[in-house]
């Protein structure tokens, strides 16, 4: 698990994958999300299989068309 503070309000985001695994899931997608979480999963190789959005508010989900 790797926690982001991410958009101009600085909202919580998890990325949660399992070790040796190739899936990760992303927990909210705050705006700018992909700049902060595309390196990471190339660093570790992982695709990005899921987006689960906690709420419909904004500054949780606004970044997610761009993953």
């Amino acid at each position: 698990v790797q926690r982001f503070e991410l958009g101009p309000i600085g909202t919580n985001a998890f990325l949660l994958w399992e070790d040796g695994g190739e899936d990760a899931v992303l927990v909210d997608a705050p705006p700018d999300a992909k700049k902060s979480i595309e390196p990471i999963l190339k660093l570790r190789e992982l695709r990005l299989s899921a987006l689960w959005l906690t709420h419909g508010d904004w500054d949780h989900m606004a970044g997610g068309w761009e993953l």
